[in-house]
């Protein structure tokens, strides 16, 4: 499932000019990765919590489709493994 404001966005860039090349690229997506590294905190300078993803510990799962509101409480990062042209 593809963010329907992004889509939105993306129809009103403006049509290239001869000769330039396209901002984005129609693809399909072919599948899907959730980050689920673990997130380390600690406490700043101000005495406030800093998040940041153990990279010792780096683990992506596939998934069908994204939840951004539900998975890692709103924190989840996603890549789109796109292909081919739509």
């Amino acid at each position: 499932m593809i963010d329907a404001y992004a889509v939105r966005f993306v129809e009103t860039l403006p049509a290239p000019v001869d000769g330039t090349h396209e901002l984005v690229e129609r693809s399909q997506v072919e599948g899907i990765l959730r980050e689920d590294t673990p997130w380390l905190s600690a406490i700043n300078e101000r005495g406030g919590i800093t998040l940041s993803r153990d990279s010792a510990r780096e683990r992506w799962t596939e998934v069908q489709y994204t939840q951004a509101w539900e998975d890692d409480d709103g924190r989840s990062s996603y890549v789109l493994r796109c292909g081919g042209e739509v």
